[in-house]
C-alpha cells in the first residue's frame, strides 16, 4: 500500500506544496497560478520558506498562496491586501 504522505526518496525529507495566485500589473484580465515544491524537515521550516516566495515575473503581483503538507492538507495560507476590490458604481456622464 502506498504512503499517504510525500517524502523525497533522495533526502527522506517531507515535501510540501506551495500554490500561488498572481495577478498581472499591466492591466491584463485574469490570473496566473504558480506551484512549487518545498522540501523541509518541519512544517515551521516549510512555512518560513513559503513566506520568502516572490512573483517570478516583475509584471506580476502575489494575490494569495497556500501551503499543503505532505498529507495534502493545507497548513498555512496568505491573502494579500493588494487584491483588487470590485467597484460597481455607475460611471457618470
Amino acid at each position: 500500500m502506498a504512503s499517504s504522505t510525500a517524502i523525497s526518496p533522495k533526502t527522506d525529507v517531507p515535501i510540501y506544496r506551495l500554490k500561488c495566485i498572481l495577478r498581472f500589473l499591466d492591466g491584463r484580465a485574469g490570473c496566473a497560478i504558480d506551484g512549487r515544491e518545498i522540501q523541509a524537515k518541519s512544517p515551521d521550516d516549510a512555512i518560513a520558506l513559503a513566506k520568502l516566495y516572490a512573483a517570478p515575473n516583475p509584471t506580476m503581483e502575489l494575490l494569495s498562496e497556500s501551503l499543503s503538507g505532505p498529507s495534502g492538507a493545507i497548513i498555512w495560507s496568505l491573502r494579500s491586501d493588494i487584491a483588487p476590490r470590485m467597484d460597481f458604481k455607475p460611471k457618470e456622464g
